[in-house]
């Protein structure tokens, strides 16, 4: 019924989305939603999330950090999986962090600043060039990325690309951020035609 799903959408913010058709939804909007019916379900025994601060919509992030401490609060087994350092500090008690097939349990210390901190650079096919601020954009939107710079292709006098466009992303944790990379290249549609990265080693800062 009509009310029962605004009630339910309202619970995180997204009523307004109410009036729009479900493939009229942006991505980020299509996982909010999908979210609040997850998190709707009543006295659930055990909550399974994937990547569940990733690619929604900004306004839904603090209530649905909120709703999941309510559900732990309330008894529920929580188990989440995340790319992302500063998710798990902010969602979880008890880490199990996997780093190069070695696993680690325990609380996040501050010091832990993923398998490798570092930047990745890659380069983007000329053909493409274009569209690599689009693809700067995505992944300046991701918590992983500390930053994101891009430069153009070099062009010739009509316009034309002639070489790659370079962009460059930094971050705590270089196979998240190689992850976030990864997923923003297939969701633009940018080809990537090679990726260098340089680490500063477990426990260091990106700058």
């Amino acid at each position: 019924p009509r009310e029962g799903a605004r009630a339910l959408l309202d619970d995180l913010g997204l009523a307004p989305l109410l009036a729009r058709r479900p493939d009229a939804l942006g991505y980020p909007e299509a996982r909010a939603v999908e979210l609040a019916l997850a998190l709707a379900t009543p006295d659930p025994a055990l909550v399974a999330l994937h990547e569940p601060l990733c690619e929604i919509a900004t306004g839904a992030l603090a209530r649905v950090r909120a709703r999941i401490a309510e559900l732990a609060a309330a008894g529920a087994c929580v188990l989440v999986t995340t790319s992302s350092i500063a998710d798990a500090r902010a969602l979880g008690c008890r880490v199990a962090l996997l780093a190069r097939g070695v696993v680690r349990v325990g609380p996040l210390s501050p010091a832990i600043g993923g398998p490798a901190a570092g930047e990745i650079v890659a380069l983007v096919a000329a053909a493409d060039a274009p569209a690599v601020r689009a693809l700067a954009d995505r992944l300046a939107a991701r918590p992983e990325v500390r930053g994101v710079s891009w430069r153009d292709a070099p062009r010739a006098h009509d316009g034309r690309a002639v070489g790659p466009a370079r962009l460059a992303v930094v971050g705590d944790d270089l196979d998240a951020c190689a992850l976030a990379l990864a997923e923003a290249a297939v969701a633009t549609g940018v080809l990537v035609e090679s990726l260098t990265s340089t680490a500063l080693g477990p426990g260091r800062s990106a700058p």
